[in-house]
């Protein structure tokens, strides 16, 4: 009988240690992708200024992003000296598709962005005046230049002719 109990207690440890472990890997995951509101584009390019990066607008809805996502991926296992910024211009309640795209394409580790704003008009033009929402869009930043637009999923090629290698 007293075995029976042992085992009750191990396996309610068990089951105890196993959520808690969930709430806190839930916990970590969303940490990784942070609220895009008016002023992070500004962060954003005052936290990397003088060095080379790159800054991703993508949607879950889009075919070309998904591509560029996968792409991406392959590029930062090559070749970790780029760095990519994803801000993903979804709504905030998407928030959980786009966990899972990013763990599918291990981009989880990235600096990640999501519009948590309801005026996406004005995180748009805060980004580019010029914007109206298209993706995919990058801006590709190298050292204090002005940023080279991209109104296109990023290639290897481009990357190579902003960035030199």
């Amino acid at each position: 009988m007293w075995k029976n109990s042992i085992c009750l207690k191990r396996g309610f440890l068990f089951m105890l240690f196993f959520i808690v472990f969930l709430g806190y890997a839930e916990h970590a995951i969303a940490n990784h992708i942070q609220p895009f509101v008016k002023g992070s584009y500004q962060s954003i390019i005052e936290g990397n200024r003088g060095n080379d990066f790159v800054v991703v607008l993508w949607s879950v809805d889009c075919p070309p992003c998904l591509e560029e996502l996968e792409l991406i991926a392959d590029i930062k296992g090559n070749s970790p000296n780029y760095k990519f910024i994803l801000v993903a211009v979804d709504d905030y309640q998407d928030r959980e598709s786009i966990i899972q795209l990013l763990n599918q394409y291990r981009l989880l580790e990235l600096d990640n962005w999501i519009f948590a704003d309801s005026n996406v008009d004005r995180l748009r033009f805060e980004i580019d005046p010029t914007w109206y929402g298209e993706t995919p869009r990058s801006y590709l930043f190298r050292g204090d230049a002005p940023p080279v637009t991209l109104r296109k999923a990023l290639t290897e090629p481009i990357l190579s002719a902003v960035y030199g290698g």
